[in-house]
């Protein structure tokens, strides 16, 4: 049970970026460029994690193991990898017609 809550922080600590954008007042964007920037912000908050995880503290992996942890470092990592390669392509998404609620 204490390793879903270390995860569910984990991941809130991840998601966090997210929300504190989508709370700040900011003039409207094209969707696939707040996906772009969404995509960025999630992978570089996943990149500054991962030295949590990497650092083999007792606190994090004395409930769940070792081998879970590294396998959830791994995970996370190769979904980090993931995000930064996207990232720049979505600004450029051939999917880029005009919204009605697009600016």
């Amino acid at each position: 049970m204490r390793g879903i809550w270390l995860i569910a922080i984990y991941l809130g600590i991840i998601v966090l970026p997210l929300i504190l954008a989508a709370t700040g007042a900011k003039q409207p964007r094209p969707v696939w460029d707040e996906i772009a920037s969404g995509a960025g912000m999630v992978a570089f908050a996943i990149l500054l994690a991962e030295f949590l995880l990497s650092g083999r503290f007792r606190a994090i992996s004395g409930g769940v193991g070792m081998d879970v942890t590294m396998r959830f470092h791994q995970l996370l990592a190769r979904s980090a990898l993931a995000l930064v390669i996207v990232h720049p392509f979505l600004y450029t998404t051939p999917f880029g017609w005009a919204l009605p609620y697009d600016p």
